[in-house]
């Protein structure tokens, strides 16, 4: 079988409840990872700014 993103792994009817809980688990702390690099990229771009002496609005 073919290994999927967990991201995009549909919650087979087949997986027993520990496959199933950790599909949950990994598919969390993908999206937690990706929030908190987002986060991060936005804090070095503001930092960046700084830097320049430019001020922008920028949604955080």
């Amino acid at each position: 079988m073919p290994a999927a993103s967990p991201t995009l792994k549909a919650v087979s009817p087949k997986a027993t409840p520990e496959e199933d809980t950790q599909m949950k688990v990994d598919v969390e702390k993908s999206k937690k990872r990706r929030r908190k690099e987002q986060r991060r990229a936005i804090q070095v771009h503001k930092t960046q700014l700084k830097k320049k002496g430019q001020t922008a609005h920028l949604k955080s």
